[in-house]
């Protein structure tokens, strides 16, 4: 895996967090950035 999948994953980590924090990054959107991945 290389450095810029595994700081992907930490900022997709980061948005999960604001999420359950209610900052209203939508759920969709994460998944965009996961990938698209449901």
């Amino acid at each position: 895996m290389d450095t810029a999948h595994v700081l992907a994953e930490k900022r997709i980590a980061r948005f999960v967090r604001g999420e359950l924090m209610g900052t209203g990054m939508a759920p969709d959107a994460i998944f965009e950035l996961s990938g698209g991945e449901r």
